[in-house]
């Protein structure tokens, strides 16, 4: 950004008063004329699409008990699968997908929507709030707004990488679950055949139905790393923007700094400091 325009949108919020350091930051970049800091508001334009469709997906299990039970009262009881008594093998796998279904990628599911809602407690702070009002009240520092833009490529380069991780791992998750639901309607295709034709569920239960439950179990783990992932890389954009904040209010002379209480600049120094 260029350094006129940058301290020219800087010095609009003094005179805006807000109790919510992040608040002000969000206004900030929305009133940025070179929308250069955009990026750290969403870590993608689609993020309210991505919730919603993310709280949108079922959390049924893939079989009820019951249902489970009378398909695999099908399967003959002699049947094995590995040396392995057939039943017992599907039912633990059964078990398995709705465990991963409706607890394992629940859980990570909501997660995510938790963190791409993210309000941090830590401007609750009192440090950050005082900080804050103490901030706006204070003449700008022309050395730190140079240590902004020092900083502002490795931030910006930072939050591009995320996002770009962010989306790829997002798509690969959209494709995943694609991938699962096929499979899914294709084991109905199967259990169906089970049941109209029980003098063909031995071979039926060992050649597709084995495999098709294996397919879908092998890709909800997929899923759930793709996911943890996608948690993991939102848990640290949230916790870097509360960083940016703070640096952006002087609690850090950098990124890498510990915080402090803002001081405020008693009216007879504010003369002598630092103006643009």
């Amino acid at each position: 950004m260029n350094p006129i325009l940058f301290v020219a949108f800087l010095s609009m919020f003094p005179l805006v008063q807000m109790d919510d350091p992040l608040t002000f930051w969000t206004i900030a970049v929305e009133h940025d004329p070179s929308e250069q800091y955009r990026f750290l508001l969403k870590i993608t334009k689609d993020i309210n699409t991505i919730k919603k469709k993310i709280e949108a997906i079922p959390r049924n299990n893939f079989l009820e008990q019951s249902t489970r039970e009378h398909i695999l009262k099908h399967v003959p009881a002699s049947l094995k699968i590995n040396d392995r008594d057939a039943r017992t093998v599907l039912r633990e796998k059964i078990v398995a997908i709705n465990e991963m279904q409706t607890k394992t990628i629940k859980q990570i599911d909501e997660t995510i929507c938790n963190r791409i809602s993210f309000k941090s407690q830590g401007i609750l702070d009192p440090s950050i709030v005082e900080s804050y009002k103490n901030w706006v009240k204070n003449p700008y520092d022309n050395d730190h707004l140079k240590r902004i833009r020092a900083e502002y490529p490795t931030i910006k380069s930072k939050f591009e990488n995320w996002q770009i991780i962010f989306i790829e791992e997002m798509k690969a998750a959209d494709e995943l679950r694609d991938e699962i639901n096929a499979n899914v309607n294709a084991s109905i295709s199967i259990i169906k055949s089970i049941l109209a034709e029980p003098e063909k569920a031995s071979e039926t239960a060992e050649l597709y139905f084995n495999g098709i439950l294996d397919s879908i179990l092998k890709r909800q783990k997929k899923l759930a790393k793709r996911l943890e992932t996608v948690a993991d890389v939102l848990f640290k954009y949230n916790e870097e923007r509360m960083k940016c904040i703070e640096f952006l209010i002087e609690m850090r002379n950098g990124l890498d700094s510990e915080p402090k209480i803002v001081q405020l600049v008693p009216k007879n120094q504010k003369s002598k400091s630092k103006k643009h």
